[in-house]
């Protein structure tokens, strides 16, 4: 997916992006979810940040990086 194709899940609720991508590891009340989506043959993972205001998506990130994330 390009980023353009993340977009579309501002405005969702929790509940919809468990079903779109599942829990993976997230705290349910936290208002900062992350999803591992790929990495590539040198070992750069991409990662998805979702961010959410009372419960719905407020903000949509791709991130790439070697090793952890840092907020």
């Amino acid at each position: 997916m390009k980023f353009n194709e993340y977009q579309n899940l501002i405005g969702l609720s929790k509940k919809e992006i468990l079903t779109e991508f599942g829990s993976e590891f997230n705290h349910y009340p936290a208002d900062v979810w992350t999803y591992y989506l790929t990495s590539n043959w040198i070992g750069m993972k991409k990662y998805i940040i979702i961010c959410f205001n009372h419960d719905m998506v407020e903000n949509v990130k791709v991130v790439q990086r070697f090793g952890r994330i840092n907020f």
